[in-house]
């Protein structure tokens, strides 16, 4: 036992880590990470997270009980304790994940001469002073690396290839994340790492670049980033040139304080996946028996739900793509199995080989195959989180179930009229840009020209992405010259930029984005300035006298404009039709070449699918989208919006249709479940190679599939559909009589069920428990009017066919009924023994036919029907860190005995409340609206309707 004097002296000394390493600690360390993130504070974790007075009897029970504290501690070493890991805890977003069997405990490298350490100076700017992510992100990143470091293997040979996937939103950083794993896991030993890129050369180039400028030398490793030769005998070393045959590998292991002439080598291949390129990169590895034993391998899938899916599985492959792509699907699991080109098991056996898939977009991961020696995620999967610097799905569309992100209003819609002039445009028959068209490019000048005046030295680019077809990038790129060219001849283009811009600046403000984004880190770095347009027109002017393409030099060397606008295709052809001298795909100049540039350097890009997935276009400030699909995993990818924002936040603006709109809405909801259900998941203990992850399905959007059929040919119907879940409404119709019928039905309802009680939880709630499932169905649901507007129109029917079969397998019988509301409202709804104040809500305005409030449930009130007084200690605990953190409020209903009771949750909107604003207007109904929420918690029911689909498991 460490004596208590002793351990403060070396606290003090910034050496008590070493006190508290062992493994013995590893469930303390969790217990308390667990605490902290639930929102407990130091001092209670300190304390326990008990009242005073029984912090003795606590320990006991962790310790005893939950063996959690480990019996060589006693209770005077806890507070120690505590301040030696608080000391070295940093507060971050929980990842959430789903494991198979034992993790590892390998700790986060900390020697001076580890690659992590050199790589997270290196974002944190340690050498140039110009940090690439903020502390709180590095920290994040950190976090994320270290969960899937301890999911690999170091040795495969027995219990065959560990398979993971990491899901991580579009543009959040997955590269970062791919990289940090490589730096820790080259630490202990692995050293062979294989990065499968997508189809396109360019983009596995830009990948290979990225690795090769971040893997940076340390003291203890040296990186060889290897590339393919036509030759399969040898690989090169892009930097040196030097050739690597199989033998040539030095597979040395790490150890601390070496010298220089002793590194360690770590050996990194960017592969495209392409089937030619793969068999070489297979027939190389296993080309020397020895070599290949002491192999520890790392295979990192890009964008692993492009190419990686066999999609002929359901019938003959009926084009040369897809016969491609199921050939790399083999070659993939060849080599994660260890075979060689030709599919037969080498001798030559690897000591250790993981697979991960980073995708955006798992759908087809997860609903493809299931079988042992498919690329299914077997082992673990896991969701990256979203730093709080981060612009993805959640912040610009907003949150169902998350109350701090309402959405940001720089959405701007294209009208249907202007989607047919479109076609038109691709087809060569329109001559000149339709309206809405025209003013994304004016906003887009403005943007740029004022980051130019505030000394931005950074690429500014703008995004159209219209359509798949080659031939109209062209006569798109031809129209968007000829009018950029004849209306800066006539002037008229200065007075559209001045009229857009006078009527989009005050549309989006930092009170705008503190208001639907009031997470966001850098609040106080915005900058709300907009000066007047004629401060900025001479630099649109300068940048319209220099419409260009980049140029291409002499030596082939690329030459930029720092005044004019450069017009870029990107797409397969464009290499081939442009003109002699000129460079018409997007390539961004380097940081050395951006160094000489006095002003930031303007880019419009058009393409299609280039520009769908992988390809990152910096300083995005302006996008017009009007591409349609039906699949969401394909919309997804096209999202280059998402992303880091710094500098510029207030600029962003989005064009697109009203549909497309609708369906990037839906997959924000998609997504959001799915993570949620990985929570759920390592929660549980629930194995991937047991249960595939359900992924919400959804018919509110005609035709629009989660992927393609082919992808998710081994998906089928869940067992489980709508419970573990909430429901509720939140679009009417302004009709008078059928919203004051709504409320005479709610009143004679709750009246029936006699006198309410004081919610125990929830200060501004009353509650009628056990209340038979039959008469809530037959009394209140049935006979509510749910409007046609509302998709719950479409959903509740379904709803109750299930709900009475459950009832009748004896599941759900008794409900819980609650009203909530305000509690400082003056104006009352008092209803059988129940007083509770009249809620207040707005409108969107971008709904004109009918009243949309985005979100009924206040968070919290979900609890309204738990008896905190019938709790244990220890549910006590639960309840008090669940309702303080508000995470998770439906699992924790389950965890607090609820799991069979659903509730009811209704509330009154006062017709006389609503606050005005750019984005929402008052309700401004005669009548008071009624709304409901339904929260059903609980696990596998047996259910016959489909909510959710998940992969086929082997039998």
């Amino acid at each position: 036992m460490v004596s208590k004097d002793f351990s403060k002296r070396r606290i003090k000394d910034g050496d008590y880590m070493k006190d508290f390493a062992g493994a013995e600690y590893i469930k303390c360390k969790q217990w308390a990470a667990k605490m902290i993130q639930n929102g407990s504070t130091w001092d209670d974790v300190s304390n326990l997270c008990v009242s005073e007075g029984c912090e003795e009897d606590e320990f006991d029970r962790l310790q005893n009980e939950e063996l959690i504290i480990p019996q060589n501690m006693d209770f005077d070493d806890w507070k120690t304790f505590v301040e030696a890991i608080r000391g070295s805890y940093t507060q971050i977003t929980e990842i959430y994940g789903i494991s198979d069997g034992e993790t590892n405990n390998l700790t986060v490298p900390t020697d001076s001469g580890s690659a992590w350490v050199k790589y997270k100076e290196h974002l944190l700017g340690r050498y140039t002073g110009k940090p690439k992510m903020s502390g709180e992100a590095v920290d994040m990143l950190e976090n994320n690396c270290h969960w899937m470091l301890n999911h690999l293997e170091r040795d495969t040979r027995s219990i065959g290839p560990v398979k993971g996937l990491v899901m991580g939103s579009v543009q959040s950083g997955k590269t970062a994340n791919m990289i940090g794993l490589v730096t820790m896991a080259a630490h202990y030993d692995w050293n062979i790492f294989i990065v499968l890129s997508g189809t396109i050369d360019n983009l596995r180039k830009q990948t290979r670049n990225r690795f090769m400028s971040d893997l940076t030398q340390s003291g203890g490793v040296s990186w060889r980033v290897l590339d393919y030769t036509s030759n399969s005998d040898y690989m090169i070393d892009v930097q040196s040139k030097e050739k690597y045959l199989t033998e040539d590998l030095k597979l040395n292991i790490y150890q601390s304080g070496r010298t220089n002439n002793q590194w360690m080598y770590r050996y990194v291949f960017v592969c495209l996946k392409n089937s030619r390129r793969l068999q070489n990169l297979i027939t190389w590895l296993h080309s020397d028996p020895a070599k290949a034993a002491r192999m520890r391998i790392v295979i990192i899938d890009d964008e692993a739900d492009q190419a990686s899916i066999n999609t002929v599985k359901m019938g003959n492959p009926q084009d040369e793509e897809e016969i491609e792509r199921t050939t790399v699907n083999q070659l993939i699991i060849d080599l994660v199995k260890g075979c060689d080109k030709d599919g037969n098991l080498s001798p030559a056996v690897f000591q250790a080989v993981n697979y991960i898939s980073f995708t955006a977009t798992p759908y087809a991961n997860v609903l493809n195959e299931a079988y042992k020696e498919s690329l299914y995620p077997s082992n673990f999967i896991c969701s990256l989180p979203e730093s709080n610097e981060y612009f993805g799905p959640k912040v610009i569309w907003g949150s169902k179930t998350d109350e701090d992100y309402s959405g940001l209003n720089i959405i701007r819609t294209i009208p249907s009229s202007e989607m047919n002039e479109i076609k038109q445009l691709h087809k060569g028959q329109a001559f000149t840009l339709p309206d809405e068209f025209q003013k994304s490019v004016a906003w887009f000048l403005c943007a740029a020209a004022i980051l130019r005046n505030r000394g931005h030295k950074k690429p500014i680019s703008m995004l159209i992405h219209t359509t798949s077809i080659q031939n109209g990038h062209f006569e798109e790129y031809d129209t968007l010259k000829n009018w950029l060219l004849r209306e800066r001849s006539t002037g008229k283009i200065l007075s559209l930029c001045e009229q857009v811009y006078y009527t989009e600046r005050d549309e989006f403000r930092l009170a705008d984005l503190e208001e639907g984004y009031s997470k966001y880190s850098k609040l106080q770095n915005v900058c709300d300035e907009f000066p007047d347009f004629d401060s900025f027109k001479s630099d649109i002017s300068a940048m319209l006298n220099d419409i260009v393409n980049i140029e291409m030099g002499k030596e082939k060397e690329l030459i930029y404009h720092e005044n004019g606008i450069h017009l870029c295709v990107d797409n397969c052809r464009a290499n081939r039709v442009t003109e002699e001298g000129r460079y018409l795909r997007i390539v961004y100049p380097t940081g050395e070449e951006l160094s000489y540039m006095t002003k930031a350097p303007v880019f419009i890009v058009m393409g299609g699918n280039t520009l769908s997935r992988g390809l990152t276009l910096e300083g995005l400030v302006c996008t017009y989208f009007a591409r349609n699909v039906n699949q969401a995993d394909t919309l997804m990818q096209m999202a280059r919006w998402f992303g880091y924002r710094h500098g510029y936040e207030l600029l962003q603006r989005i064009w697109m249709p009203v549909l497309v709109q609708q369906k990037f809405e839906l997959i924000e909801e998609i997504d959001e479940k799915l993570k949620e259900e990985f929570e759920d998941f390592m929660k549980k203990g629930k194995s991937p190679s047991l249960f595939g992850p359900r992924i919400m399905s959804s018919s509110k959007i005609a035709r629009f599939v989660l992927t393609s059929k082919n992808k998710s040919q081994n998906m089928i119907a869940c067992d489980v559909d709508f419970s573990g879940d909430s429901y509720e409404v939140t679009q009417f119709d302004n009709n008078d009589d059928k919203l004051n019928e709504n409320i005479r039905i709610t009143e004679e309802f709750l009246q029936s069920l006699g006198e309410a009680k004081k919610s125990d939880a929830i200060d501004s709630a009353y509650v009628w428990f056990e209340t038979d499932s039959e008469k809530v169905i037959s009394e209140f649901i049935e006979k509510y009017t749910i409007f046609d507007c509302s998709p719950l129109h479409v959903d509740i029917p379904i709803f109750v066919d299930w709900l009475r079969q459950m009832n009748r397998e004896g599941k759900y019988l008794k409900w819980n009924i609650a009203v909530a509301g305000d509690k400082k409202s003056p104006d009352r709804w008092e209803i059988s023994g129940a007083d509770v104040g009249k809620i207040e809500r707005s409108k969107k305005k971008k709904q004109e036919n009918y009243i949309d409030i985005g979100s009924l449930r206040s968070g919290r009130d979900i609890l309204s029907d738990i008896c905190v007084s019938e709790l244990t200690s220890d549910k006590r605990i639960v309840f008090e860190t669940g309702k303080k953190n508000g995470k998770n409020l439906i699992r924790l209903r389950y965890e607090l005995g609820l799991e069979d009771r659903p509730l009811l949750l209704l509330y009154r909107i006062d017709k006389n409340k609503g606050k005005d604003s750019k984005y929402r207007s008052r309700i401004e109904t005669n009548q008071d609206i009624i709304g409901f929420s339904i929260v059903v918690s609980g696990q596998e029911t047996g259910s016959d309707y489909i909510k959710t689909v998940h992969v086929r498991q082997p039998e």
